[in-house]
């Protein structure tokens, strides 16, 4: 039943028309409607079935080598699972005769199939089929982190609500970097929240090897992700801007950045690249929706040059999350002990005196002698009225 849905929607695909003299140069007919040549690889792609396993459904999302669809896993399908579908990578037509970019997609499949971690898609494998290549990835239904933050506009995301989201991409990024794997093209549209209130984290090891930025499922902006040295200007750290080699604290630099934009649904830096930044819009606003400890952290981590940034994701974590206000409240707590203590002191040294005065008073009376109260600086004891 697969096979005859494929074989009619693959000669749906292949129906001409007498207009087709019509197109022009920038435009190509499909199912006999004319389209622009830009958007021909999503029209084409739908209904296909890949290596009569992946029939295509929908088109997810758009990066600069590729397009992204749901597909549904026949023998999944077969096997009577309630959720069959996959996403498929398919290289972009134009680059399927450039060798490197069929082996730039290899090297995504291998590399984060080595990233076994709940918050960093699944990749399954890679894959040809004639001469379209593509790679299976974990499908999920949610949406991306971008779409969230749209969402939020215009006072971003309290902290408390943030911060679970925080800790994932967090965790993530920590077992990425203890591996040896820097991300080098972080930004929003690569986070990914599923419906089941799960965070997955898109593109690891691939920016830095293809010297392109992409993106597989989230709609790109035009204005903020440009294809320039893997990496989107917006998000990257001076060095890498500066072609320097990737570092953890270019990942802690695009993480902090998407920290503020998510409890600001502000870019911190106006979406303006650090090698083009003026002084004056260096100077960042602190957002509403943290404290000055918390602003203090993120704003290390959001620093220009490497030498004054967070070192690790790790500490910039830490001091985001730090009890600060249990430490103010037991010093308080402290001071107040100390301060009723030297009260306490004070007052039973009062009744000591005034008992010592009684006493000294007593001892006059008994031994006949005129009383004279008894100075602070007198040397006299006690003793020596017995």
């Amino acid at each position: 039943m697969a096979s005859n849905k494929k074989e009619s929607n693959i000669m749906s695909h292949k129906k001409n028309s007498a207009s087709k003299k019509s197109a022009t140069n920038n435009q190509i007919m499909v199912d006999d409607s004319i389209i622009h040549k830009d958007n021909v690889d999503i029209n084409y792609f739908i209904g296909k079935c890949f290596n009569n396993r992946y029939l295509i459904e929908t088109h997810l999302g758009t990066g600069g080598m590729s397009e992204v669809f749901r597909a549904i896993d026949l023998e999944l399908q077969n096997a009577n699972i309630q959720e069959p579908y996959v996403a498929l990578k398919i290289l972009q037509s134009k680059f399927n005769d450039q060798f490197d970019a069929k082996k730039i997609l290899m090297k995504e499949s291998f590399k984060t199939q080595k990233l076994s971690h709940p918050n960093i898609i699944r990749v399954y494998s890679a894959g040809s089929d004639n001469e379209h290549h593509y790679m299976i990835m974990e499908w999920l239904d949610g949406e991306s982190l971008d779409q969230l933050i749209n969402r939020s506009k215009p006072y971003g995301i309290p902290f408390n609500k943030a911060k679970s989201i925080i800790k994932k991409v967090s965790s993530g990024l920590k077992y990425a970097h203890s591996l040896g794997i820097i991300h080098t093209d972080l930004k929003p549209s690569n986070i990914f929240l599923t419906l089941k209130g799960e965070v997955k984290i898109f593109d690891f090891g691939v920016a830095g090897s293809i010297q392109l930025n992409y993106n597989p499922y989230a709609l790109e902006e035009k204005s903020e992700t440009c294809i320039v040295e893997g990496h989107t200007p917006a998000y990257a750290s001076l060095e890498q801007l500066n072609d320097k080699p990737p570092c953890i604290e270019d990942d802690v630099f695009a993480f902090s950045c998407i920290i503020y934009e998510l409890i600001s649904s502000k870019h911190p830096y106006k979406r303006i690249a650090m090698n083009k930044i003026s002084k004056k819009d260096l100077n960042l606003i602190k957002p509403m929706n943290i404290n000055l400890i918390q602003w203090r952290a993120l704003k290390q981590g959001l620093a220009q040059k490497k030498v004054d940034r967070t070192v690790s994701i790790e500490k910039l974590e830490k001091q985001l999350n730090k009890k600060y206000f249990n430490k103010v409240i037991s010093l308080i707590l402290i001071s107040s002990i100390l301060i009723f203590s030297g009260y306490i002191y004070n007052e039973k040294n009062i009744e000591i005196k005034d008992l010592n005065q009684i006493i000294y008073k007593l001892k006059h009376k008994k031994a006949g002698l005129p009383y004279q109260a008894k100075s602070a600086n007198s040397e006299e004891t006690q003793d020596s009225l017995l």
